[in-house]
């Protein structure tokens, strides 16, 4: 069902276009494992708007899948090596048969693992697989037993801590029971592990690890007594942890055993205030704890909008209570109930300061309501209702601002830049209501909203909301050209930079339509027009006249991060014959690569009609499309050739046994099928591709042409692969040729024996 599905019009029609890189890389592995050739195929040599997957980018997800059997199949594509290196004499037999083949093939045929290998085996808990490669890959100690602690597979922590014992990065096991906790040499620091917990969060600058305190903070009384019993460490956390919780039996223990927390009570309070924790304020003041500054804590439970804690320290400590403060700490909460309690219950005074603080934060009732018990002072001062819209505009409040305009009658030349950092409704709003007032004014809408202090690129590098910084761009339309050079370099860093989102192309393309001297300066666009956008955006840039779009940059990243032969055909068209002429034979490659027949045939006219590039007798030009194509299996390659007009002498250079070796040696059953049925590997050499296929380690391509073909491989291809360590392409020619067992058990070919 799933071949029938998964065709490849319908895989190009309605699947590619909707997948993410990731995905098609994610996928592609799925259909190399699952064996959906034809999908394998189109997600990695067919042309396709998709960016190329290059084939080391399968690896690692195979690596974390712990799909060995994949693994194998890109270690035997790599350059055989014939010295072995000394990392790989650590191979041992082990459980799994892929595990074991995939050792035996890094022997001969090494690739490169990097650290993630090795922390992904970690994560699985294999202790077999992360002792192997602890031998190959250079990884962080430090970050291997984190990611083993985290996942609790103890056993693998407790290897590596065994293993890191000496050198650069040594860890001191401290105490081992339920779990470990170690001392990092390095960091300076301690990290516990326990069994069904994971990785406990590391306390550092220390040798000791505060078992009491993960005790405390998990709730488990009993557990805290025993540690306190055997000597771990404890520190206030831990009674601040019970104090947060309102654990009066942990709080009393505490209190009465341990002296930790004594020296740290402000602390403890502020604890109490933060959670909303009564109980416990209750239980420190019937204790008589006392408390050192009210200051922190009355903010602290104010910020947090905790009403019943506000209460509290209002009745038992109200007189030392600073009511401003208070008042714009519960304004900076928005709670209405703690603004009434304040004003009603305690006689706050309202001021300017507390409304302008709760605009900022977008509490438009909490605002409304101040300015009912304070509307006499905000009527009587114009500059605090414009101060006001400005606020509520850099909060981003639309109703706010709104109700300053439409009530308080404000107006704010300024309140667009400051909008900039709120929601775009606020600035078109704004835009809508200068554009009625210079109306009525009969004057500019730059006289009523100031304009000139916005810019879009800018805004669009300090993090501003790409709908803003879109509407911006529309809307705004020559601010930025003033200073179109002045954030180019920033620019271009953001695009390239790993740690920060690429832009979406929305942004970009409005970034072409409304800025397109900022883009002609940036080197890198038609780079990410080639990696991100379309056709008709590179069309955009050439008429801009973008310096850098036919240049050997661009096409470098054409070559390299593009499969779209639409694209490469325009770029071919539009960039000029002697620019073409130099760069001819890398475009043909690429376009055999991916099966571009296409613009095979466009190009082939080109290049007749360009005396420059004609070579005596097509040698050079088929030459450079027939290794490509053998090398990504594009059979369609292959069709395209043989139907070309050619004489005799190429033909006969083109169709040699070079040609059927390279596909049998890399596995291209496509091109061997087509070489087969066309003629250019006669019946009686089909067995002998079949041996160079066996002793190249491509099992499925061997089993392919079992299937297809019913060939026959020898004694001695079986010797050959089993030299080369290919045990699974040993076990399919005997299960499809079992009198082989007789061959070779008779000792018929003792001859052939080294």
């Amino acid at each position: 069902m799933a071949s029938v599905v998964l065709n490849a019009e319908w895989l190009h029609a309605l699947l590619l276009p909707l997948l993410a890189h990731d995905d098609a890389v994610r996928l592609a592995v799925v259909a190399l494992d699952a064996r959906f050739d034809t999908l394998w195929h189109a997600l990695m040599y067919d042309r396709s708007p998709i960016a190329p997957i290059q084939p080391r980018e399968l690896l690692p997800i195979a690596i974390e899948s712990g799909w060995w059997h994949i693994v194998v199949l890109f270690q035997r594509s790599s350059r055989p090596h014939h010295q072995q290196q000394r990392a790989h004499s650590t191979l041992k037999r082990s459980s799994d048969k892929a595990f074991a083949l995939c050792q035996w093939v890094q022997r001969r045929h090494p690739i490169r693992f990097d650290k993630e290998a090795m922390y992904a085996a970690v994560r699985r808990g294999c202790l077999e697989e992360v002792q192997w490669l602890s031998c190959i890959t250079e990884y962080d100690g430090n970050e291997a037993l984190r990611q083993a602690a985290e996942a609790c597979h103890l056993h693998v922590v407790k290897w590596l801590l065994g293993k890191h014992k000496t050198g650069l990065q040594r860890f001191e096991v401290v105490w081992e029971d339920e779990g470990f906790y170690w001392y990092d040499d390095n960091e300076g620091g301690a990290m516990c592990a326990m069994k069904n917990h994971g990785l406990l969060p590391p306390h550092k600058f220390s040798r000791s690890y505060p078992l009491m305190d993960w005790a405390a903070q998990r709730g488990d009384l009993s557990l805290l007594q025993r540690l306190h019993v055997d000597g771990f460490v404890c520190t206030s956390e831990a009674f601040n942890a019970a104090i947060a919780r309102g654990d009066i039996e942990m709080i009393q223990w505490l209190h009465e055993n341990r002296k930790e927390h004594v020296a740290h009570i402000d602390r403890v309070y502020e604890v109490a205030a933060r959670e909303n924790q009564v109980t416990s304020l209750e239980w420190l003041h019937k204790n008589s704890v006392p408390l050192g500054s009210l200051y922190l804590v009355v903010q602290v439970a104010a910020r947090g909008g905790h009403l019943e804690t506000v209460r509290w320290l209002f009745d038992h400590c109200g007189e030392n209570i600073n009511r401003p403060n208070y008042l714009l700490q519960a304004a900076l909460s928005g709670n209405l109930d703690l603004l009434r309690l304040g004003c009603h219950e305690y006689g706050c005074q309202v001021s300017f300061r507390v409304m302008e603080a709760a605009a900022y934060r977008r509490y438009h009732e909490a605002v409304r309501w101040l300015a009912n018990v304070n509307e006499a002072s905000l009527k009587l001062a114009t500059e605090n209702a414009k101060a006001l819209l400005d606020a509520s505009a850099h909060g981003g409040s639309l109703e706010l601002v709104k109700w300053c305009v439409e009530n308080l009658g404000a107006w704010s030349r300024e309140a667009a830049w400051r909008a900039v950092r709120g929601q775009v409704s606020v600035l078109e709003y704004l835009h809508t209501k200068a554009q009625e007032r210079a109306t009525i004014a009969k004057t500019s809408l730059q006289d009523q909203l100031d304009f000139s202090q916005i810019n879009a690129v800018h805004s669009y590098l300090s993090k501003i909301d790409e709908e803003t910084v879109c509407w911006l761009l529309e809307h705004i339309p020559e601010q930025d050209q003033a200073v179109r050079g002045g954030h180019v370099e920033h620019f271009m860093l953001v695009c390239q930079s790993p740690s920060r989102k690429m832009p979406s192309w929305r942004f970009m393309r409005k970034l072409m339509e409304c800025r397109p001297m900022f883009c002609c300066r940036v080197p890198i666009f038609p780079q990410l027009v080639v990696q991100f956008g379309f056709l008709s955006d590179l069309e955009t840039l050439k008429t801009a006249n973008h310096p850098d779009l036919f240049t050997k940059t661009t096409l470098d990243f054409i070559l390299g991060q593009s499969r779209d032969d639409t694209l490469m055909e325009w770029f071919v068209n539009e960039c000029g014959s002697t620019f073409l002429t130099v760069h001819f034979y890398r475009i043909v490659g690429w376009a055999a690569k991916y099966g571009a027949t296409r613009l095979l045939t466009v190009l082939l006219a080109m290049r007749d009609k360009n005396s420059a590039l004609w070579d005596k007798g097509d040698f050079k030009l088929y030459g450079s499309i027939i290794w490509p194509a053998i090398r990504h299996n594009q059979a369609s390659v292959l069709d395209w050739i043989d139907r070309q007009d050619h004489a005799s002498e190429l033909t006969q250079r083109l169709w040699t046994k070079r040609v059927a070796k390279m596909a049998a040696q890399r596995g291209a059953l496509r091109c061997l099928l087509w070489l087969h049925t066309h003629g250019k590997i006669p019946d009686e050499r089909l067995n002998e591709m079949a041996g160079i296929t066996a002793c190249s380690g491509q099992v499925r391509c061997l089993q392919s042409l079992y299937r297809a073909r019913g060939i026959v491989c020898s004694s001695l291809d079986v010797l050959k692969a089993a030299r080369k360590g290919h045990i699974d392409v040993v076990e399919c020619i005997l299960t499809h040729q079992p009198r082989l067992f007789d061959d070779l058990l008779s000792h018929k070919l003792e001859g052939l024996r080294p």
